[in-house]
């Protein structure tokens, strides 16, 4: 979208990869609340074999300048 302002060079989807111990899964977040930029995020998170769950990497994605100064509860 030409209208958003990208934080990254490559967006990619939302993927699951299977690693030695378990998956590592990268998801999105979108912060909503507060005030703005309201960033979308990439979020990396490690499930373990054994059930562990924890987060490796969280990375400003994109921003939509509209929302600059935009505040929500």
């Amino acid at each position: 979208d030409s209208n958003l302002r990208y934080l990254v060079n490559v967006v990619e989807d939302t993927h699951v990869e299977e690693i030695e111990d378990g998956y590592l899964v990268q998801l999105y977040f979108y912060r909503d609340y507060g005030c703005g930029p309201h960033t979308t995020s990439a979020v990396d998170v490690l499930i373990t074999n054994q059930g562990e769950i924890g987060e490796v990497v969280f990375e400003g994605v994109y921003e939509n300048p509209e929302e600059d100064d935009m505040c929500t509860d």
